[in-house]
């Protein structure tokens, strides 16, 4: 079995340091893992629950060791783990010395009294790279001539689309499924787009059963898609809202893992695995500009670039999900619609991304459906990538003056789908041609 190295410091400043084989997490105070002590995804099974966040389960679903014991009376403490594995370790680029220092060497102590730690943090997007290995795509990145789309700096796609299911939702997905403890009930998951196809693509390849809960108003080729990858779809009269409440019931009669598109660790962190590759394949870059929809993604990215890189998010003015909640201090409940609603439209951001988003946006800028749909034809007509209409803000922020790179500003725009009919985008070609 693998060894973990597992420090910890608890409510009452001691610390320990220890190593043992993992074995057993679920009679340690130190772990609070649902596939081990809440197998029905109800509350907390133990009466003082010390991770971090209380019942929140920020550390639920993670692969964790024990360090020492830590008494019911140790009030939220803070936890890093350190995987020492028996397979070769990663290829480190030898230029990154700054990175792996602060990685590897990040004192404890460095937050602020009274601000909490993350629940999705640089070491656990490096977990979820050594894990995800060879299950997801390294999609590749574009680099444009300059002065490409009338905007100024240097710009780059990050061509996402390219990944499995068409996508970026299977890294979250493999990630949450390989740290999870999943038996003959399989997965759940609630969708009737991307994470739904990532959900039920994700789980043929590792053999788990899957039943995806999709609204009535989801488009039927979507359906069909996410049926063709083995799933049971159920289809629940409604909205999201419905077939997420339908899916929690199923999870709970069933003690079946549930995946939530963009509010648990190992999903927000597997998204996460984007931005490492990103940085990898671009070490020089300034700036990344992303969609947002629930904000599992942006926390991804904004969790691993930390300071290093200026991340911006970009929301239509009908789907302000995190500019609400940025807003309000917390998450709030916002109507969404307009053309990008499908891929976007999560009616509420998720706790994890938000915090992250608080720390480590920049900004996130508001786009009309107008500047999304203009900026959809012109990465067809200039670039001939077909992207899904929310994987258009980036550049929709861009053309419409929301973020005005300067002359050498390397900046990166994730196109993070291509889920979507590219008929209106023929034929808006073959319109130009007459």
């Amino acid at each position: 079995a693998p060894a973990f190295e597992g420090v910890a410091r608890g409510g009452d400043g001691r610390v320990g340091i220890g190593l043992t084989a993992a074995r057993d997490p679920g009679d340690d105070l130190l772990v609070d893992r649902r596939d081990v002590v809440e197998p029905l995804g109800r509350g907390n099974t133990l009466s003082a629950d010390p991770v971090i966040g209380g019942d929140l389960d920020a550390l639920d679903h993670r692969v964790l060791a024990r360090g020492s014991r830590l008494s019911a009376a140790s009030a939220r403490p803070v936890v890093r783990v350190r995987t020492v594995c028996s397979r070769p370790p990663r290829v480190k680029r030898q230029d990154d010395a700054r990175r792996q220092a602060w990685l590897h060497h990040a004192p404890m102590g460095t937050l602020s009294p009274g601000e909490q730690p993350l629940d999705v943090t640089r070491f656990d997007v490096e977990s979820a790279s050594d894990l995800l290995g060879t299950w997801v795509r390294h999609t590749p990145v574009a680099e444009l001539e300059r002065g490409a789309f009338g905007v100024p700096g240097r710009l780059l796609l990050k061509l996402e689309l390219l990944q499995h299911t068409g996508s970026f939702k299977p890294r979250g997905a493999f990630n949450r499924m390989l740290t999870a403890d999943i038996d003959e009930t399989g997965v759940l998951a609630a969708s009737g787009g991307n994470f739904g196809l990532a959900v039920a693509y994700a789980a043929r390849r590792l053999g788990h059963p899957a039943e995806i809960f999709v609204p009535s108003t989801s488009p039927p080729m979507k359906i069909e898609r996410i049926r063709s990858f083995g799933a049971t779809v159920h289809v629940i009269d409604g909205f999201y809202a419905e077939a997420f409440e339908a899916c929690e019931e199923r999870a709970f009669d069933t003690g079946a893992a549930f995946l939530h598109p963009y509010d648990q660790p190992a999903v927000v962190a597997g998204q996460g695995t984007l931005a490492q590759e990103l940085g990898d394949q671009e070490p020089t870059l300034d700036t990344v500009i992303v969609a947002v929809g629930g904000g599992g993604l942006i926390g991804g990215i904004a969790a691993w670039f930390a300071s290093d890189v200026r991340v911006i998010g970009v929301e239509p003015e009908r789907c302000p999900t995190l500019t609400a909640a940025l807003a309000a201090g917390k998450p709030v409940d916002v109507e969404v619609g307009g053309v990008a609603a499908d891929a976007l439209g999560a009616g509420r951001a998720g706790m994890i991304g938000l915090a992250i988003a608080q720390r480590y946006v920049e900004r996130v800028i508001l786009v009309t459906d107008d500047d999304v749909t203009r900026a959809r034809r012109l990465l067809w007509d200039d670039c001939r990538v077909a992207a899904e209409p929310g994987a258009a803000a980036p550049l929709a922020a861009l053309l419409a003056g929301g973020y005005v790179p300067q002359p050498d500003e390397r900046v990166a725009l994730v196109v993070c789908g291509g889920n979507a009919d590219p008929a209106d985008l023929a034929g808006a070609a073959s319109d130009d041609t007459d």
